[in-house]
């Protein structure tokens, strides 16, 4: 709980400092009397995903904004539609997973930055396939949106 706690503290005092340059990918917002707190992109902006089908393979392709990231253990790939709806096993393809240490979840995680590109088999009757669900999570260096205390 003191590591969160200095965490965020430090998260928060660190832009009302100036201590993030001008390259920063997030800019602080608020006025004079008050903490000033990044101003995040939306998922669709940091988070550019673009699927195609190679073969009998599913290709997903994330494009991820400067300063934020997608967790390497939150993937997930589902058929819907299908005859035999359920999970697509999915492997990376493409990217280089980082080792961060992560205040919100307290431990150490492998994370994406830049790009990465997952590769699922798609089902022998490709043709009953009509949708998939994708699911991923990702995250900001400068912090965990929802979680941002005053």
């Amino acid at each position: 709980m003191e590591k969160r706690f200095l965490s965020i503290l430090i998260a928060l005092l660190l832009p009302a400092l100036g201590a993030l340059g001008a390259d920063t990918p997030f800019r602080a917002t608020g006025g004079a009397s008050t903490l000033a707190q990044p101003e995040f992109l939306s998922v669709e902006d940091a988070y550019q995903l673009e699927a195609r089908l190679e073969e009998q393979h599913i290709l997903l392709d994330w494009q991820i904004a400067p300063g934020y990231y997608l967790y390497e253990d939150q993937f997930r790939i589902q058929t819907l539609g299908a005859d035999e709806p359920g999970d697509l096993p999915h492997e990376v393809a493409l990217g280089r997973v980082q080792r961060i240490y992560d205040p919100y979840y307290e431990r150490e995680l492998g994370v994406f930055y830049d790009r990465v590109l997952l590769r699922a088999a798609l089902p022998g009757a490709t043709a009953s396939l009509r949708k998939l669900a994708v699911t991923s999570q990702g995250c900001a260096d400068a912090g965990h949106p929802g979680n941002v205390e005053p």
